[in-house]
């Protein structure tokens, strides 16, 4: 029986260093959880660099130059042809001051009561951020 996905992340993340007569980087799969871990040394570059890095090797095989595009779900904010009239200024403004109200609530809550869920790969009691 091997480790529970719990312990194999712990594993990766805090007591096993990338060996250094190999690549600095690996990727573990696992496929009971549907997700792929990718480790890299902090040599190869920080987040953003390598998000970009990502973004740009995962082009279409159809288009080749063309970048790709990330949906976010946003709707186009530009103002062309459109006027906003005071009323939709304020809602705007209301449903900001409403939606961080309901946050920091949520967070304050969140903190100080209700804890997290728990996943197969959250982690639990002894798994922590550096070994002792």
């Amino acid at each position: 029986m091997g480790l529970s996905p719990t312990a194999y992340l712990a594993d990766l993340s805090v007591s096993i260093p990338l060996n250094i007569n190999k690549p600095s980087w690996e990727i573990h799969v696992l496929l009971e959880q549907k997700c792929a871990i990718l480790r890299v040394h902090q040599a190869l570059g920080d987040g953003i660099s390598l998000m970009t890095l990502f973004l740009a090797i995962c082009r279409k095989a159809s288009e080749p130059e063309a970048m790709p595009t990330l949906v976010t779900g946003r709707r186009d904010c530009g103002k062309e042809g459109k006027r906003q009239d005071g009323r939709g200024f304020l809602l705007g403004v209301l449903k900001m001051v409403w939606f961080s109200l309901a946050f920091c609530l949520v967070y304050v809550l969140r903190v100080l009561w209700v804890s997290d869920r728990k996943t197969v790969i959250s982690g639990g009691d002894g798994v922590l951020s550096v070994p002792c």
